[in-house]
């Protein structure tokens, strides 16, 4: 995999790839469970989002969130996605790799990776497999493309799981003590 040659190509390929996958799965709707409209219809019953007033925007926005917004917003999410995945897998790679890492041979060996989200397509399990497999295409991406062990690019791979589940933990540690504090104060 050559590690220049721009991004242009590469991010069209994922971008690609994961909207086509978002497409089809909008279109099967109900393979893996309910379609969006009795999702929506089943948010209107709970929430008294009756037709007219407040409700009916709110019902409205719901609707388009989980339909056909989901599917255009899809390629936006997905960018930002693969360049701050590919951001902290370069800072992972600059602090284990021996040689000089290029943050667009990153960007290019994630965007290649995105191949396996139309595993996602499989009822049930299809999201375990899609990530499991863009996982272990990104660590023989490293591992070929920086020429390093096998051992070292999972490392390096599984650093955005490890930043993303900092984070979460922080976070939820955070509201733990401003909630408990919120409970004493009121007690």
């Amino acid at each position: 995999m050559p590690q220049t040659g721009g991004l242009s190509v590469p991010l069209a390929f994922a971008l690609g790839v994961r909207w086509v996958v978002r497409l089809v799965e909008y279109f099967l709707g109900g393979v893996r469970g309910r379609p969006a409209a009795e999702i929506v219809e089943s948010f209107r019953g709970t929430f008294g989002l009756e037709p007219g007033g407040w409700g009916s925007a709110r019902g409205e926005v719901l609707e388009w969130v989980l339909g056909a917004g989901n599917v255009l917003a899809d390629p936006f999410y997905s960018l930002a996605r693969i360049l701050v995945s590919a951001l902290l897998l370069y800072l992972g790679a600059a602090l284990l790799v021996p040689v000089k890492v290029r943050y667009e041979a990153v960007v290019r060996i994630l965007c290649a990776s995105q191949v396996a989200v139309v595993f996602s397509w499989v009822p049930g399990i299809g999201f375990f497999i899609a990530g499991v497999y863009t996982f272990i295409l990104s660590v023989i991406g490293l591992r070929e493309v920086f020429q390093i062990s096998t051992a070292r690019a999972t490392v390096i791979a599984a650093t955005p799981a490890v930043v993303l589940a900092g984070v979460v933990l922080w976070v939820a540690l955070f509201s733990a003590i401003l909630v408990l504090g919120l409970v004493s104060v009121l007690i």
